[in-house]
């Protein structure tokens, strides 16, 4: 067996435990969304690394496919129930993004995952200059500055 077949072999082995753990034990008991988010994440983070890691094209295709799933999964509870500004949100858009970029090739997909993150942000944060601490000035100079790098990006 060569090095590299050995070293595949070892990751493939410690994914599948770990998924295993993750799918059988940890999303079944994830009770609110911040945990179910942050378990499809991982199940999604480590079928990435097996996609990552295999050479035969149809395993590497179902775990992609399995990424995919996972991420959106994951990516439907926080868009919908977590703060745009909510670190495991963060976390999510960012790995979903390197999972475009990298296993799907796609770094369209994952600059507009990326943007869509920013504007998220950045949106929060201008309510909050506005609700928060009462400077409807702050807000908007986030909106221009907001407006401005949107422009120079293009």
């Amino acid at each position: 067996m060569s090095y590299r077949k050995k070293i595949e072999s070892e990751i493939v082995n410690h994914c599948n435990d770990v998924l295993m753990h993750i799918e059988n034990d940890l999303i079944p008991i994830a009770s609110d969304n911040e945990s179910k988010v942050y378990w499809l994440k991982m199940r999604g983070d480590y079928s990435r690394y097996l996609a990552e890691s295999l050479e035969d094209a149809d395993a590497h295709h179902k775990a992609a496919d399995t990424a995919h799933e996972a991420y959106k999964q994951a990516s439907n509870i926080a868009l919908n129930h977590l703060p745009a500004i909510h670190p495991t949100r963060l976390g999510l858009a960012l790995n979903f993004s390197v999972f475009y970029y990298e296993i799907l090739n796609s770094a369209e997909r994952a600059c507009l995952l990326g943007e869509l993150t920013r504007l998220g942000l950045a949106l929060n944060f201008s309510v909050f200059y506005y609700e928060i601490l009462n400077s409807a000035e702050r807000a908007c100079l986030l909106g221009e500055f907001w407006t401005l790098f949107r422009s120079m990006v293009k």
